[in-house]
């Protein structure tokens, strides 16, 4: 069984500028405690896809290293993990971007953002 959440957190255009935003992102995904079930890491794939050139950035923690990730869609990330946690957010323009996390059992979770500013925060682990 796998176990997928992906949240969603809609930010106001004030609250996606400044300082402060880099280190709330850092202090939330820092949050995850996930504690891997198995220590077979397990081949993922996150892909990012949308409008051509709709560009992102953030973090992913991947059984507990940290990595900065930014592109332009599309993107693809092979990973392999027990535990992956993610925190992105849409760096302006219009059209939607969207977050797809796939494994040899199938596609394990989608989520998307369409607003300018707006924020996706996902986390997986094997259950």
């Amino acid at each position: 069984m796998r176990l997928l959440v992906i949240g969603l957190v809609l930010l106001g255009s004030g609250c996606a500028s400044g300082p402060g935003l880099e280190r709330d992102l850092a202090l939330r995904v820092e949050a995850a405690d996930f504690v891997p079930v198995s220590n077979e890491p397990e081949p993922l794939v996150l892909r990012v896809t949308g409008d051509a050139g709709q560009r992102f950035a953030g973090e992913l923690v991947v059984d507990g290293r940290r990595q900065a990730v930014a592109g332009a869609t599309p993107a693809v990330f092979p990973l392999e993990a027990s535990v992956l946690v993610g925190d992105f957010q849409k760096q302006g323009g219009p059209g939607r971007l969207s977050f797809q996390i796939e494994g040899p059992s199938g596609n394990y979770g989608v989520g998307s953002l369409s607003g300018r500013s707006d924020h996706c925060r996902f986390s997986y682990h094997q259950r």
